[in-house]
């Protein structure tokens, strides 16, 4: 039966493969697969002023998440957020600053004990609503109907 053992041999060298290459993943990732790195905001767009909510996560386990808004490549606002416990979960906020220009910009998250390169996500920052209209002025008062008195004529003083 030769064509049983050549059929035992290659099962043998085939589990062994799949066995060694096993053994190599698990060597060059240990505990299994790392997180993969996500990055959301919300709202999406808005006017200067707006308070952009940041949630996401980093590859592996971080202390701080740098996150800075940038524009035309220049970075216009900046926050530190805290990771609690060291895990790859993070979330916070911004607001877009005042010097914010309608276009678009990047939010960029850098997971800073993180190998990893930098999460980036587009906000576009809309035109400011309009200053609301000034109050109507107050209308002027209709003038009285009623006659103005008569001047009184001065009475004589006689003195005696």
């Amino acid at each position: 039966m030769r064509t049983a053992r050549w059929h035992r041999g290659i099962r043998r060298a085939l589990v062994g493969s799949l066995a060694t290459a096993g053994l190599v993943v698990a060597l060059v990732v240990p505990g299994g697969a790392a997180d993969v790195p996500t990055l959301d905001i919300d709202p999406a767009s808005g006017p200067v002023g707006t308070e952009i909510a940041i949630s996401g996560t980093c590859a592996t386990a971080v202390q701080d998440v740098a996150v800075d808004l940038l524009q035309n490549g220049k970075v216009i606002a900046s926050t530190t957020l805290t990771v609690p416990g060291g895990t790859t979960a993070f979330d916070g906020k911004i607001q877009v600053p005042a010097s914010a220009q309608p276009g678009d910009i990047i939010l960029r998250a850098d997971c800073l004990d993180d190998q990893g390169p930098p999460l980036e996500v587009a906000y576009t920052v809309t035109a400011s609503p309009p200053p609301p209209a000034p109050p109507a002025p107050e209308p002027e008062p209709e003038p009285s109907a009623a006659p103005a008195p008569a001047p009184v004529a001065a009475q004589p003083t006689f003195t005696g």
